[in-house]
């Protein structure tokens, strides 16, 4: 499964701003369903941590640490 990381992150906010909590969700929507972590990929852009929240680049690290976020 690949998701656009991008899209998820700023419409979990409508748009008002990037919020790294939708990508949480998608991670674990997809884990309650059964998938495993190796199939699951979640692809964004890089965002500037001035615009992050500290909760925000703490689920960036976690989804990173766990290979499941893709920085492009």
């Amino acid at each position: 499964m690949v998701v656009d990381g991008c899209n998820v992150g700023w419409a979990f906010t409508n748009n008002v701003r990037f919020s790294a909590e939708g990508l949480k969700e998608v991670y674990e929507c997809f884990k309650r369903k059964g998938y495993e972590d190796n199939e699951i990929s979640i692809i964004y852009k890089h965002i500037p941590g001035k615009f992050l929240s500290d909760n925000d680049v703490a689920i960036i690290e976690f989804l990173e640490k766990i290979n499941i976020l893709v920085t492009r």
